[in-house]
């Protein structure tokens, strides 16, 4: 079990303030398309402010999940992971950037659970959805932002003991755990889940963060697709709405170009690993 302990199996306490473990120092990541970006730094240039990731909005299906779950307006990361689906940019956060923050965390894609694209939940066609009995599930194992990190280090070690890197690649558990009681029906439980299709986000924690995120508060470190990093090199020198010192402030933090969107994401997953583990070998 975690170096951290759970009282009848089910709430955490701490004792003393313990050495760090992976998922205390665990990046939070992004991925956006281009035009989400463009129309960020745009609205900054014309509201005299920081450029901000845009919480949910009204009609997405993020929005539909957040009104059955009772959830409020976020907005979402993954710990550890991304997906390239999502667009052609990537972003990497630090661990602090959620610090006084509100916000929720589930151990798996809450979107995937509430449509039925998962087991336990899978089979479900899209006028069955949402199940009560998913929106009950994704309501018992949705975690404060003040404590998910808590739950997220029980989980690594029950689920991928040590070996946590391969949770950061993206391959599917490699223990067999005796879970916390909420957690029986997790989608990590369902080897179908990961094959013969790997679904890695049926097992990867979705961090959803409260209000307005500014782009740069902590950023760690970003990638983009080799045509986006050019467009975004071009609007640099061009400046076509003012937003020059935004970008020139961009192009400052730590970044790689990629072919694809997959190496984009695999370049962070492994800058990810790499920063964890001086960490916790210093």
């Amino acid at each position: 079990m975690s170096r951290r302990f759970f009282a009848r199996g089910e709430s955490l306490l701490h004792s003393s303030k313990p050495s760090p473990v992976p998922a205390d120092l665990m990046p939070l990541m992004r991925v956006a398309e281009f035009d989400q970006v463009t129309d960020m730094l745009k609205d900054a240039v014309s509201q005299g402010l920081a450029p901000s990731w845009q919480e949910t909005r009204d009609g997405s299906f993020a929005r539909k999940v957040q009104k059955g779950c009772l959830w409020s307006r976020c907005t979402y990361f993954y710990a550890g992971q991304a997906d390239s689906h999502y667009g052609n940019l990537l972003f990497v956060y630090w661990p602090a950037m959620e610090k006084g923050k509100e916000g929720e965390a589930s151990p798996y894609d809450s979107g995937g659970v509430y449509r039925g694209k998962c087991d336990p939940f899978r089979g479900m066609s899209d006028t069955d959805w949402p199940s009560p009995n998913a929106v009950a599930f994704l309501k018992s194992t949705a975690y404060a932002l003040s404590d998910w990190r808590e739950y997220f280090a029980y989980y690594l070690d029950e689920y991928f003991v040590q070996d946590w890197q391969r949770y950061c690649l993206g391959q599917p558990p490699s223990a067999n755990p005796t879970p916390l009681s909420c957690w029986e029906s997790l989608p990590a439980r369902f080897s179908s889940n990961f094959s013969p299709k790997v679904d890695w986000p049926s097992w990867s924690w979705e961090v959803r963060v409260r209000g307005k995120i500014p782009l740069a508060e902590g950023l760690f470190f970003w990638s983009a697709v080799r045509t986006t990093m050019d467009t975004l090199g071009d609007m640099l020198l061009d400046d076509p709405y003012g937003a020059g010192a935004l970008l020139e402030g961009l192009f400052s933090s730590e970044h790689t170009v990629a072919d694809t969107a997959a190496e984009m994401v695999d370049a962070g997953r492994k800058r990810s690993i790499e920063w964890v583990t001086q960490q916790l070998n210093p």
